[in-house]
């Protein structure tokens, strides 16, 4: 009797703690201080920037005035406080950042168009 009571209590708190490790949050995004903003909602069409469609990666750290932009060809420089041009680009996923993976080189100027709207 004395073993089947603790088997049983034993299977509750295993399923109470399973229930528990269930119900947390599994994604990255629960803790991520970076806020996905849209391109469109920003007024930014998607002919104008040219993104594929796959790549939409325009990022802000919310609520803090850092910017570390690394778009296609286009990176804003902390200590000059300007958005710059650069050999390579493409997403980045670390830091503060805002970035933005462009289709081709000749969207470099809407790339550093749209790194000073939102950067500088």
């Amino acid at each position: 009797m004395k073993k089947t009571v603790i088997f049983i209590t034993l299977l509750l708190v295993s399923i109470s703690f399973l229930s528990y490790i269930s119900k947390q949050p599994k994604d990255e995004e629960s803790n991520n201080p970076y806020q996905r903003i849209d391109a469109e909602s920003k007024g930014i069409s998607e002919e104008n920037t040219r993104l594929s469609s796959d790549s939409r990666c325009i990022e802000k750290v919310e609520g803090k005035g850092q910017c570390m932009a690394i778009l296609y060809g286009v990176e804003f420089n902390q200590t000059k406080n300007k958005c710059e041009l650069i050999q390579t680009g493409g997403c980045s996923v670390s830091g503060p950042f805002i970035s933005t993976n462009y289709q081709d080189s000749g969207s470099q100027e809407e790339a550093l168009r749209l790194c000073r709207e939102i950067c500088e």
